[in-house]
């Protein structure tokens, strides 16, 4: 009389990572690190905020992080993957059959891992697309204000600067309006 069994395979474990990038596109008013800087103090004027590890936005439960290079965000997700996988056999299979059951079922289970890492690439990657709006928004908004701070101290190292005035359009864009006095 034979009886069925199970063995139960080793657990499958894969590492998912997604990373979306994001940079401004900063006019050369002033040198790069002078424009960089205006933008991080940008950023951080609209509310990012700054740890041990850099300056930071979460927007949407995502990380989003200014690099030390450039004005580029970055934003990775990561997840883990867990397969387990048991094999049903019988007490009458040979030695063969056995390993034949086994090796059949730990491709099985690579196949099943895949496909769920598969599956959670795309789950993040929508993520990301749904916060890259709002990080467009931000990086347009700081690198704007950043323009402007630009212009007043380029204008300053021209002449004496007499006034500065800012104000939005009736498109919502950043006007500024600056008088020199050449020297």
């Amino acid at each position: 009389m034979s009886y069925a069994y199970r063995i139960k395979l080793d657990t499958l474990t894969s590492q998912v990572n997604q990373q979306g990038e994001w940079r401004a596109s900063l006019m050369e008013l002033l040198s790069p690190s002078e424009m960089e800087e205006l933008f991080t103090e940008s950023l951080l004027t609209q509310g990012w905020s700054e740890d041990e590890q850099g300056i930071f936005l979460e927007l949407d439960g995502i990380r989003c992080d200014l690099t030390q290079e450039g004005a580029k965000i970055i934003a990775t997700l990561n997840d883990e993957i867990t397969i387990d996988h048991t094999v049903i056999g019988d007490s009458d299979d040979s030695a063969q059959l056995k390993r034949a059951r086994i090796d059949e079922g730990q491709r099985e289970q690579k196949r099943s891992l895949n496909k769920a890492s598969e599956q959670k690439k795309r789950e993040l990657s929508s993520r990301l697309i749904a916060i890259e709006p709002k990080i467009i928004k931000e990086i347009d908004h700081a690198s704007h204000r950043a323009h402007a701070k630009a212009l007043e101290v380029k204008a300053g190292r021209i002449g004496e600067l007499i006034s500065s005035k800012e104000s939005c359009s009736d498109e919502g864009e950043l006007e500024i309006t600056i008088h020199v006095k050449l020297t």
